[in-house]
């Protein structure tokens, strides 16, 4: 769920700043943060598949695409990390930004398992909702 997508990401970013050996704890959050994103992202656009009508199974390409996107970008985030580090800043600041992780993986997640369950139905775009309808009125 989307709440556990936040709490575990949350986590593993508190346990980074608890630890007292912190390059090897900047590496550890950035390989934990990739799990969780596999792991939960590729749970969430199943989940989102099946309640959009999807039938059958959702393919792996499709389930692990949202993760496979903001996984690109935790080698950037590790190294800001350990510049900050290197800089003897504070990396509390830092967690505005590993949050930003579960928010647009999330999004992305649903997105994607329910774009497959249209196309199962035939649907290959998307149209806004008031889009057809007369001007001025209903």
């Amino acid at each position: 769920t989307r709440e556990r997508l936040y709490a575990e990401v949350y986590a593993a970013f508190r346990e980074m700043m608890l630890d007292s050996h912190q390059t090897a704890a900047i590496s550890a959050f950035i390989s934990k943060l990739r799990e969780i994103n596999e792991r939960q992202l590729t749970l969430i656009a199943r989940q989102a598949y099946l309640a959009s009508g999807g039938v059958g199974e959702l393919p792996a390409e499709w389930a692990g695409m949202s993760a496979q996107f903001v996984n690109s970008f935790t080698s950037g985030f590790e190294q800001a990390l350990l510049g900050a580090l290197t800089q003897a800043e504070p990396l509390d600041k830092f967690l505005y930004r590993a949050m930003l992780y579960p928010q647009e993986g999330y999004k992305m997640a649903v997105i994607n398992g329910q774009s497959y369950a249209m196309r199962e139905r035939g649907a290959r775009h998307w149209r806004r909702g008031r889009e057809g309808r007369r001007r001025g009125g209903s």
